[in-house]
């Protein structure tokens, strides 16, 4: 079985400047044409299936990629995006200025300090480690299954981390831009390798 990671196009807060977790930012132009170029590059495999974040960006991402596939995309919650509460839509330097306190908490436990409003990395993590298990079993007798996840950065590094089986812990080690895609191959065991990452 090989699992695909991508991670949805480019948007309007991808620089940097602010933490997009649960907004419903919409692809840019340049994100739009990433989804296109992701539709061609996969358009030589067969894929079972194609599972999306339900948040904009992600889901007209899926959709074209899933369109030349003949396949419709499946909408998870699971695989939504860091819920920031109310550090969404600012910058880590707002953040620091305007929640001091909490900004120290998470700079000293970002695992478990949940945002005010929001959630911790390690809910996330369990979440979307929780929905990808969920996903895998639903193919585990097909050992010909391909299927692609089109989701956010902070999802793809916890379940790369997940299957993988490097834990919470390994998180930050990986890193993919908009556009990007990981092919994970998986085993009987359900033990992941790591075949591309760009």
């Amino acid at each position: 079985m090989e699992l695909i990671l991508i991670r949805h196009g480019q948007c309007r807060t991808d620089d940097g400047s602010a933490y997009c977790g649960w907004t419903d930012a919409p692809l840019t132009d340049e994100g739009v044409r990433q989804a296109y170029a992701l539709a061609k590059k996969l358009a030589q495999r067969r894929l079972t299936a194609v599972y999306c974040s339900p948040l904009k960006r992600a889901k007209d991402t899926a959709a074209p990629i899933a369109s030349v596939q003949g396949l419709v995309p499946i909408e998870e919650e699971g695989l939504k995006e860091l819920n920031f509460g109310m550090w969404e839509s600012k910058s880590w330097r707002q953040i620091e200025r305007e929640y001091p306190e909490e900004w120290l908490q998470w700079s000293r436990d970002w695992k478990d300090f949940v945002i005010p409003g929001g959630e911790s990395a390690r809910q996330m993590y369990d979440r979307t480690a929780h929905k990808l298990d969920e996903i895998l079993e639903c193919y585990r007798d097909d050992k010909d299954a391909q299927i692609a996840v089109v989701t956010h950065q902070g999802c793809i590094r916890a379940m790369a981390c997940h299957i993988l089986g490097l834990g919470l812990d390994a998180y930050w080690r990986f890193k993919m831009g908009p556009g990007g895609m990981a092919v994970i191959e998986i085993n009987e065991g359900r033990f992941g390798i790591l075949s591309r990452w760009e």
